[in-house]
């Protein structure tokens, strides 16, 4: 069962197992578990703000165009 989402202290165990999991299944393709599901979402514009004590916050906007991610500053 999956631990997803759960507190990790010890990244180095997790990569051991899932190189253990990964091996014993031979040629065998790892498969998500049935019980899992999810959504696709494409963001057009993803806006991030560093809050600073004087007010001066640090905004930046990153939006696609053509394909690619173009970063503005925006005021505070």
């Amino acid at each position: 069962m999956s631990k997803q989402g759960h507190v990790i202290t010890d990244v180095d165990g997790l990569i051991e197992e899932y190189n253990r999991i990964e091996q014993s299944s031979g040629n065998n393709k790892l498969r998500r578990p049935e019980y899992w599901g999810g959504y696709t979402i494409k963001p057009a514009r993803i806006e991030f703000l560093e809050f600073k004590t004087t007010r001066f916050h640090n905004r930046d906007l990153y939006t696609i165009e053509n394909q690619k991610w173009v970063l503005q500053t925006l005021q505070p």
